[in-house]
């Protein structure tokens, strides 16, 4: 077996879905489902100013066009990741949280897919998000 470096060296990096996911705007942070036929990627205006999580879905072999998710749109939805059993979606936000008025640092939040929607979304407890911004959700 090859170590790792010797194998990143003989690769060539190559776009992905050019012209689907690889486009003029600012993709960044995938999470790919358990089935892998739905992506949901952060996609973000030039200055970053403006990101919302999208989701892409691939059927019959071809990937469709990403749709802006149900939730998101509204403050600077970020860093998306599914739990391990693909039941839940973890991201990153600024929007407030229950006792704000308005948005504020990022914290880890989640959504669940049920019935064919999206739930509301629902903050982590203080146990994760603290008073300076959270990022990077995993399980």
């Amino acid at each position: 077996m090859l170590p790792f470096w010797a194998i990143t060296q003989k690769s060539t990096p190559q776009l992905f879905l050019p012209d689907i996911v690889s486009t003029p705007l600012q993709e960044r942070d995938m999470a790919i489902s358990l089935s892998g036929d739905s992506l949901v990627y952060t996609i973000g205006n030039g200055d970053q100013k403006v990101r919302g999580l999208f989701l892409l879905t691939k059927s019959e072999g071809h990937w469709g066009k990403p749709e802006l998710l149900s939730f998101s749109g509204q403050y600077q939805d970020i860093e998306p990741f599914f739990d391990p059993r693909g039941q839940k979606l973890f991201f990153a936000s600024n929007r407030p949280l229950v006792s704000e008025t308005k948005a504020g640092d990022y914290n880890i939040w989640y959504v669940e897919y049920k019935n064919g929607k999206w739930s509301t979304p629902t903050a982590l407890d203080s146990t994760i998000n603290g008073e300076k911004d959270d990022f990077y959700p995993s399980v």
